[in-house]
């Protein structure tokens, strides 16, 4: 195979970077299509694929817990559940503070959503009460941030 006339790692990140934008700008659109709510699962896994190339445990973690709300938004609650359990690990693999407070909150809002539509009510209460005693101490953009994904999560 001959070597591709551009940066094949500046490639991943421009991909993922891309991608994982797309993807949260359709989950985070009010009035989507289906064409779009499909499009958002695609774009969530080729963020995913390309930050498993080049990026760190944080970035793969990341990518998942976004692929996990894009099946969520597809009504594929059960694959989004493993996509939960497979974000978690990452987190563990992480073990830095480079996974804050507002990434695993983000997680478990995201694993709320799936448990509750799985039916299992009570774990998807606990993880709604994590998210909750985890996020009350954001500020700013932080806090306007994870607020608006509260709206689209619970949506």
């Amino acid at each position: 195979m001959t070597e591709p006339p551009f940066d094949i790692q500046k490639a991943h990140r421009w991909f993922a970077i891309e991608q994982n934008n797309r993807a949260w700008d359709l989950i985070e659109k009010n009035d989507r299509s289906e064409a779009e709510t499909k499009e958002a699962l695609q774009a969530a896994h080729v963020a995913s694929y390309h930050w498993h190339q080049i990026g760190e445990a944080i970035h793969r973690a990341r990518a998942i817990t976004l692929v996990a709300w894009a099946q969520g938004i597809n009504l594929h609650w059960e694959a989004a559940r493993q996509s939960c359990e497979d974000a978690k690990r990452w987190i563990e693999e992480c073990q830095s503070e480079e996974f804050g407070t507002f990434d695993q909150a983000i997680l478990s809002l995201v694993y709320s959503r799936v448990l509750n539509e799985l039916g299992e009510s009570d774990l998807a209460e606990n993880f709604r009460r994590e998210a909750q005693e985890i996020s009350s101490d954001f500020q700013g953009a932080e806090k306007e941030v994870f607020s608006t994904l509260v709206e689209t999560i619970e949506a």
